[in-house]
């Protein structure tokens, strides 16, 4: 059996239960230029509850920044 690339999360999937906030919300959020996780909070709320989902949001913001380092492929 070939391996199979690993699985990309549902860009709709809930990060943040307290504030209801989607992985498409945070990284729509980090493509418009808010690149820190205090930028994050603020202007989602995303990790300011409880803060279960402070690492899946620096996770998101790390994987965002390193798709922003990679050269364009045209």
């Amino acid at each position: 059996m070939p391996d199979e690339p690993p699985q990309q999360p549902e860009p709709d999937r809930t990060v943040c239960f307290c504030h209801n906030v989607p992985r498409s919300r945070i990284i729509a959020e980090i493509r418009a230029g808010n690149r820190t996780l205090q930028a994050i909070r603020a202007c989602t709320h995303a990790s300011t509850g409880c803060g279960g989902c402070e690492f899946e949001v620096r996770e998101i913001l790390a994987e965002e920044a390193k798709l922003a380092d990679e050269p364009d492929q045209c």
